[in-house]
């Protein structure tokens, strides 16, 4: 069971995130809300949704509260995608610094 308090936490939080954005947008009814951001936090929990919430903000461009709730597991398997990929890079990029002074 999902406390009050961080049900607020998460929506909260996703308000600070438009706030530092500075982006005109409408305010979130946080009383109506709040069992979305309980499911979420259920679903994902508060540190991967937290890293999802600040990765919608880095990708997109006019971030929303509603597209966020609805649209979270597709974010959530491109963070994956990127992550995998960042990874792989790494990788590469060893193996060609290897290369490149033999």
């Amino acid at each position: 069971m999902v406390t009050a308090k961080e049900r607020n936490a998460v929506i909260s939080k996703f308000r600070q995130y438009i706030n530092v954005c500075e982006i005109n947008h409408p305010v979130i009814n946080s009383h109506t809300e709040q069992w979305t951001a309980a499911s979420l936090v259920e679903s994902y929990g508060n540190s991967r949704l937290y890293e999802l919430m600040e990765y919608y903000f880095h990708v997109t461009e006019n971030p929303d509260w509603k597209s966020f709730s609805y649209n979270i597991d597709k974010i959530d398997h491109a963070k994956k995608l990127r992550d995998e990929d960042m990874r792989v890079r790494a990788i590469m990029r060893e193996q060609a610094q290897i290369w490149l002074k033999d």
